[in-house]
């Protein structure tokens, strides 16, 4: 008998109810399966990259009993999240964003 089982745990987030702002002043922004919320502008600026991406995770579940086995395999993605009124990404080098929410109430603007 065995049974393995893995889970993807939650991710850690920010939320203003103002402005929020983000600068890497001297490297990059990874951003892998968080949630960035302001109720007012969000800005994320970076000397040299700013990445926006999915996190993943395996689970596995396998089972063997009395000569009959169950097995299941299952890949989890959770997306990151932005939202704001505005939302104000620049970074110096790529902005790459993938697997994400981006969603706000007037603009988005995207500069890399």
């Amino acid at each position: 008998q065995e049974l393995e089982q893995t889970y993807l745990l939650d991710t850690a987030g920010i939320t203003a109810t103002g402005n929020l702002t983000l600068n890497a002043t001297a490297g990059s922004i990874l951003n892998q399966g968080a949630v960035l919320s302001a109720g007012k502008d969000l800005t994320l600026t970076a000397a040299q990259d700013i990445d926006i991406e999915s996190v993943s995770q395996e689970r596995r579940v396998a089972v063997a009993y009395q000569g009959s086995s169950y097995s299941e395999y299952v890949n989890i993605h959770q997306g990151s999240q932005l939202s704001g009124e505005t939302i104000t990404i620049t970074g110096k080098n790529q902005v790459n964003i993938q697997g994400a929410a981006v969603a706000a109430e007037k603009t988005i603007e995207i500069q890399g």
